[in-house]
């Protein structure tokens, strides 16, 4: 307004107190005495609310020859012609404000009632009902309407005092929203200090207990205090206390206030702090005001009509929209206007004291002309801010992977890598949890994670080569529900390089699984040696050579008995030579030093043919180079095991083993047969062949023939030939 009551509370931003905090629940006779207080001061805020806006429709519609105030309002005239050089009559100008403050207040109003009648039995709801027609019938905060109905009925002096004593505490709110509790502790003691001074700034206004009668600057530290501390509760409950939904109302509590507190930082600074750095006003002229009134006044009742409206939201709808646009749209532009304020007022206040004749004028125009050069910089600088505080590095995706990649050159091993990316997931994009899951043989298994995890985080797939490798498991910033389009493009981005190093991993694990059964086989090749060595040949040669110290002993008492003795430790020689050339087959069949091979495995192929009518064709070429040992006893045993199925299983009537040789060798068994039942699962033969491929570093592959039969495959690389 740019009429000033004696009465205007200048600086005041009083918040108001929302429902949820506490459990406390009202009933019977508790209930129906706190909705009778609730209707007490609805009515009475009405009341006043009324009065206020009757009377200033009467001062700003009246000319000034018959106006009530047209001699405590010396700018009269030269406001009236104001409205005149505007194209507008003080009845068309009245009416326009009475409409525009009758429609901010209704929200305020309608809202208090929804609330006793959805939620009254909850205290704090009905706590925050009773302030909500408060804060309606004040209008402009920093100067309430209720001091012209004040001003004009000194009857209502004792009702505009109650009622303003409940609009100062309404500091409160911070401290409690939204679930009722002090957060901090220590916020309980402030809202404590707080009721008095409200009490005495309403009831004892102008006294030496009226906090706005002590000397500058306590009263500005007081007020600025109070407010600073209601929203550092409310950000550290945001940060530390808050679960996802009392964050969601946090924020859209923070979005409806800064734009009002947006509009009174404007107000603040053309009425006190311009006036205070050049000694003289910034609008003079009856058009300027007329003006300023008009956008001024709307702006606040617009933002105030918004404040109602996310205050609803936050406390009874807030699950339906995201608010975080609205919220960072508000911290950017909010900012930017105290920025802008801030650069204007230390410009202007800079060059009238360097020019002191007509330094006011020069100083608007030079602080005008910089603040129009520096808005659209200051802009874009403060939307990065904000994005980067709320959403991280997303608007930079660029940055994200450049980084990324640089970390990932840094990381040696594959474990380090995974927990790279996690790491840089979850700090670029501000996440409270990422992981990556990978798939494996066995199950799935998490390679790497940073953060706490969460009930139900968001998975996005990892892929390799069109092959599904693990996924990215993600938990969504506190207050938010999902990811945005910003954040997928993102993630996608960074899945690609996530996608190489978890294969690069599983590559890695296969490895050390692979060289932990190489292992264990070798230690259960070892046992059974040993277990074959003690138990079968250690045995015999220990009784072998017990009788032939009895033998000798009996050569000169009885050689027919020595001789009878003799023969029978020859066959038990036999029988020990035979078992240790089966043990030295175990090892290594001799056949395969002997005939190659191709020729061991056709010398193997000769004790079946002929058996059920089978016939067994052996291919390879005419001479075969040397081969890794290892190559050739896995495509000896797996020749032997194929065949050994054919035989037992196929019924086959030909079988025909091939040997071919490149970069590795290829051994491939087909037989006629019944083929393999469709659904069959693998036995010990078939695994047993897959193993002895995979030992090696190659594959094995058994599948159907069409139309009937059975085909092996395997593929051995041969490394470096022995």
């Amino acid at each position: 307004m740019a009429l000033r009551t004696p009465l205007a509370l200048s600086g005041d931003l009083p918040v108001s107190v929302p429902p949820g905090f506490g459990h406390v629940r009202l009933r019977g006779a508790w209930l129906h005495a706190g909705r009778t207080v609730w209707l007490c001061v609805f009515v009475l805020a009405l009341l006043v609310f009324g009065v206020a806006l009757f009377r200033l429709y009467d001062v700003q519609s009246t000319p000034c020859a018959t106006n009530p105030i047209a001699d405590s309002w010396p700018d009269c005239a030269e406001f009236q012609r104001g409205i005149d050089q505007i194209g507008l009559s003080p009845r068309s100008f009245g009416a326009y404000f009475f409409v525009l403050r009758g429609v901010a207040a209704l929200p305020l109003f309608a809202l208090g009632a929804l609330l006793i009648w959805r939620r009254a039995e909850r205290l704090p709801a009905l706590l925050l009902a009773t302030l909500l027609p408060v804060v309606g019938a004040a209008g402009t905060w920093f100067n309430p309407l209720w001091d012209w109905a004040r001003f004009f009925v000194p009857e209502l002096d004792i009702p505009v005092m109650f009622l303003s004593t409940l609009f100062l505490c309404g500091y409160i709110f911070g401290y409690t929203f939204p679930d009722g509790s002090f957060v901090p502790r220590w916020t309980r003691w402030l809202a404590l200090g707080c009721i008095p001074l409200a009490i005495s700034r309403s009831f004892l206004d102008g006294t030496a207990l009226d906090f706005e009668t002590w000397p500058a600057p306590l009263p500005q530290a007081l007020n600025l205090g109070l407010a600073g501390s209601a929203v550092y509760a409310l950000a550290y409950r945001y940060r530390r206390v808050s679960s996802a939904i009392e964050r969601q109302q946090i924020k859209w509590v923070a979005a409806g206030f800064s734009l009002l507190f947006a509009s009174w930082l404007v107000d603040y600074f053309v009425w006190n702090i311009y006036p205070e750095l050049t000694g003289e006003a910034l609008l003079s002229s009856g058009r300027a005001l007329v003006l300023w009134e008009l956008a001024q006044d709307t702006a606040w009742y617009a933002g105030q009509i918004i404040f109602a409206v996310c205050l609803g939201f936050a406390v009874l709808r807030y699950r339906l929209w995201d608010i975080d646009v609205i919220i960072n749209r508000a911290l950017v532009y909010t900012t930017l206007t105290a920025a802008l304020v801030g650069v204007y007022a230390l410009i202007v206040g800079l060059v009238s004291h360097l020019v002191q004749v007509g330094g006011g004028r020069l100083a608007a125009i030079v602080a005008a002309g910089v603040v129009t050069i520096a808005f659209q910089p200051l802009r874009t600088r403060l939307q990065r801010a904000v994005n980067r505080l709320m959403y991280g590095e997303r608007d930079d995706p660029y940055g994200v992977l450049s980084r990324l990649g640089r970390r990932l050159e840094a990381s040696l091993a594959p474990e380090a890598a995974l927990q790279t990316i996690v790491e840089t997931v979850a700090q670029a994009l501000k996440l409270p949890y990422a992981a990556i899951e990978l798939h494996l043989s066995d199950g799935p298994f998490v390679g790497a994670m940073t953060g706490v995890p969460v009930q139900h985080p968001e998975p996005l797939t990892l892929n390799y080569q069109g092959e599904t490798v693990g996924r990215l498991l993600l938990g969504v910033r506190r207050g938010e529900t999902h990811f945005s389009s910003a954040d997928r493009r993102v993630l996608q981005d960074i899945a690609h390089q996530a996608g190489v190093a978890v294969h690069a991993f599983r590559l890695t694990i296969d490895l050390r699984r692979s060289r932990e059964r190489i292992v264990a086989a070798q230690e259960e090749e070892r046992r059974r040696l040993r277990r074959d060595l003690h138990d079968g040949l250690g045995p015999t040669l220990a009784s072998l050579f017990q009788r032939l110290d009895t033998a000798g002993t009996l050569i000169e008492r009885d050689p027919q008995a020595a001789t009878a003795m003799v023969q029978d430790l020859k066959g038990q020689v036999k029988t020990t030579v035979a078992d240790l050339r089966r043990l030295v087959y175990a090892l290594r069949p001799p056949t395969l030093d002997e005939l190659g091979l191709a020729g061991a495995i056709r010398e193997h192929a000769t004790h079946f043919e002929g058996a059920a009518g089978l016939h067994i064709a052996v291919d390879a070429p005419v001479t075969l180079p040397p081969l890794p040992a290892a190559v050739e006893v896995a495509a000896y045993r797996i020749a032997l095991e194929a065949l050994t199925n054919v035989v037992r299983h196929a019924q086959a009537e030909a079988c025909r083993i091939s040997l071919t040789l490149d970069d590795a060798l290829h051994l491939e068994i087909i037989d006629d047969g019944v083929g393999l039942d469709a659904g069959s699962r693998a036995g010990v033969g078939m695994a047993s062949m897959r193993e002895r491929a995979a030992e090696i570093g190659g594959e094995c592959y058994i599948e159907r023939r069409t139309p009937r039969g059975t085909r092996v495959i395997a593929h051995l690389p041969l490394g470096e030939r022995g």
